[in-house]
């Protein structure tokens, strides 16, 4: 994947998201610069990239928040962003089964 089709890609991705003002304006935290880039080289399917990405904007603050455990201690950043994202979509498709069985 190019840069372009990279970049057109997470524009159609932010387009949906309602950020607040000024959210695209400055830096990032070196933490989540890291971690869009580690989702970024994943070699998954763009529908789950595109969940972790918005998983990235929903737990912006709890990402960087989060305690910063050394190599082998605890989840990395990566690894609890996997898991935060596949409980949101589990919980997501399980809303959806009720809703569709009433």
């Amino acid at each position: 994947m190019n840069r372009r089709t990279c970049l057109k890609a997470l524009a159609g991705l932010y387009a949906g998201l309602v950020l607040p003002f000024g959210y695209l304006l400055h830096r990032e935290h070196p933490r989540i610069e890291v971690l869009r880039n580690q989702v970024l080289s994943l070699p998954v399917d763009e529908n789950y990239r595109g969940a972790l990405l918005r998983a990235i904007v929903i737990y912006h603050q709890q990402i960087i928040d989060r305690h910063d455990y050394a190599h082998g201690e605890g989840w990395e950043d990566l690894n609890a962003l996997h898991e935060v994202t596949q409980s949101d979509m589990l919980e997501q498709h399980l809303a959806s089964a009720a809703t569709m069985s009433r």
